[in-house]
């Protein structure tokens, strides 16, 4: 491109060099490196044309889309690290005229998160594969079935808080904050247009996801807690269908919230049924109509009476989940408070 050339031909020229990296990114993904300098040259070109003369605004932000796409490609080596600044200076930009721009948005929303990842990665090798950590990528369980898991829970919560002061987790932090800021914005700007994808309600819920990861355990589960009621949100659109990674993350969410509320609620079971006096067979009847009442509870208040959207088996799952599994518990506590009662 020939600085002598017009700002219309130099518009032209920038405009068919997006159309080729357009091309390959939708048909051989895998040979971005060799548009490097050409993505290059467009973003020095355009430093030099204001963003107004590139044409209409939907033309600015499919140029910035495309050359933002190609840059998330080389964020791990920045091999394209000047390309996705002057991506988002470009996204800040519209901002500056339309605060609520949702291409804007959702691009720098896009950006953080992606520039927070060599931090996630070093993070990820820092918890390995010890999935009791406070810092998991799935929500934490206490368990109410023994007091040596209840140790092994506090014991793991202590580990995690200590670990989110360290440098790495700080770093992933300080990108992660801004991240879902501008990703819950684009959320709320696409619902109020009725443009709401599947696509931007999954990266706003990874970013949670990873938000929790290296949060403190005092209030990761916030975060956990909002990156499940937007994957459920995204199940609920048509013609959109969870990656297995995020559908089996919505899954396990549901099954430990079930197994944790069953744990808990067939010890206090227990301790009715004892104080009641009951013996043999209404003891166990008591155990399973206060089960099947909890399921109810359980269906109606936590899974929204929506329960295909949290798990895949919702019989298995929600209404039988775990519920021989705390019978144990509830036997326990049974005979336990019936021997103090009658005592």
């Amino acid at each position: 491109m020939n600085h002598t050339l017009t700002t219309e031909q130099r518009v032209a020229l920038c405009k068919a060099a997006v159309v080729r990296i357009r091309t390959m990114l939708r048909e051989s993904p895998g040979d971005w490196r060799d548009y490097v300098n050409l993505a290059h040259m467009v973003t020095q070109h355009l430093e030099t044309i204001p963003l107004a003369q590139v044409g209409p605004l939907n033309e600015q932000t499919w140029m910035i889309a495309s050359l933002q796409q190609l840059a998330l490609l080389s964020m791990s080596d920045s091999t394209l690290a000047g390309v996705a600044m002057w991506c988002s200076r470009a996204w800040l930009g519209i901002l500056v005229r339309e605060q609520e721009n949702l291409a804007a948005l959702h691009g720098v929303g896009r950006l953080w998160l992606a520039r927070a990842q060599p931090a996630l990665t070093r993070v990820h090798r820092i918890d390995g594969s010890n999935s009791s950590s406070g810092s998991s990528s799935r929500p934490s369980v206490v368990s109410f079935t023994s007091s040596e898991d209840e140790r092994q829970s506090l014991q793991a919560t202590r580990e995690a808080e200590a670990r989110v002061g360290m440098p790495d987790y700080i770093e992933a932090r300080g990108f992660l904050q801004p991240a879902t800021e501008y990703l819950e914005r684009a959320v709320a700007s696409a619902r109020s247009q009725n443009l709401l994808s599947g696509d931007l309600l999954s990266v706003t819920a990874e970013s949670y996801m990873s938000l929790g990861n290296v949060s403190s355990p005092r209030v990761n589960e916030d975060y956990y807690r909002r990156a499940v009621r937007l994957l459920r949100a995204a199940t609920l659109l048509p013609d959109y269908t969870l990656s297995r990674y995020l559908s089996g993350y919505l899954e396990e969410y549901g099954r430990l919230t079930v197994s944790n509320i069953r744990a808990l609620t067939a010890s206090l079971f227990g301790v009715a049924a004892g104080t009641l006096g009951l013996e043999s067979y209404p003891g166990f009847l008591f155990y399973f109509i206060g089960t099947a009442v909890v399921s109810v509870l359980i269906f109606a208040l936590k899974a929204d009476s929506s329960p295909k959207a949290y798990f895949f088996r919702p019989v298995g799952d929600l209404w039988v989940g775990d519920l021989f599994g705390g019978l144990m518990s509830f036997v326990l506590t049974w005979t336990l408070f019936y021997g103090l009662c009658k005592a």
